[in-house]
């Protein structure tokens, strides 16, 4: 344990240290670099490039402690990155604040409270130039990239902050993907894309899938589409279906 009441000084290496250094690679940069004993009633702290892990050296008279911690982007105060954070934490917060409205209530309530928070969010990244190949210059010109499919979600109630819930559902056929043998070709592909979107839109709209596909097959084959095409309308998951299209809620 660190007792620093005892100490007689701590010595921050100011550089970025490779934190893949054990005790004698530390041990060895305190002597030769810093040219400072190590075996002294000191304590040697070094961090890494980013600034979020670190690595204290003190010696205890038997032997070396080596203490390792990472700090976290809320421990990090003053820092840009954890600015960035907090703008998306206020997002998120603002959205589980509307999750009871429906999606005109929604969509007005984004406009009034989400809108100024995002609009204040794209300003800050404009207005510093991280160094394009740090971590934070990554993450701020990705986030300027995707920036107009971000405030998407601003346009319809009925859009979410992010696509968690699309990630978790393609979730079983990303682990099963290396078994998908038939998607060998890009049509292959596609025509799996394809019933991977079906299948998933129906169990989001309470149907069951094998149900409502074997109703889409029975029932597009003697469709006019060229003629009708109101027809689509009615084949989608949130049309008029029959009744077998739906999953039966518990005590029905």
């Amino acid at each position: 344990m660190l007792n620093i009441l005892n100490l007689d000084q701590v010595y921050l290496a100011c550089c970025p240290t490779d934190l893949r250094k054990s005790i004698d690679g530390l041990a060895t940069l305190v002597k030769i670099r810093f040219k400072l004993d190590p075996f002294s009633n000191c304590l040697f702290v070094f961090c890494n490039r980013n600034r979020n892990k670190i690595k204290i050296l003190e010696w205890e008279f038997s032997g070396f402690w080596l203490h390792y911690k990472t700090i976290k982007p809320s421990e990090q105060i003053g820092t840009k990155a954890l600015t960035g954070k907090n703008y998306c934490d206020q997002l998120f917060s603002i959205e589980k604040k509307l999750l009871e409205c429906t999606s005109e209530e929604r969509y007005k309530k984004r406009l009034e409270m989400a809108k100024p928070v995002l609009d204040e969010f794209y300003a800050w990244l404009k207005s510093f130039g991280a160094v394009p190949q740090s971590a934070l210059g990554k993450a701020v010109n990705y986030t300027l990239g995707q920036w107009k499919y971000l405030v998407n979600y601003l346009q319809d109630g009925r859009c979410e902050i992010c696509n968690n819930r699309a990630e978790r559902s393609i979730k079983l056929f990303v682990i099963g993907r290396k078994n998908f043998m038939f998607s060998d070709t890009v049509k292959g592909a596609k025509a799996s894309a394809i019933a991977y979107s079906i299948i998933e839109t129906a169990k989001e709209n309470g149907l069951n899938p094998m149900n409502y596909l074997s109703y889409l097959f029975e029932r597009m084959p003697n469709v006019d589409f060229k003629n009708n095409l109101d027809v689509f309308e009615s084949l989608f998951p949130w049309g008029q279906l029959p009744e077998n299209c739906y999953i039966k809620k518990s005590g029905e």
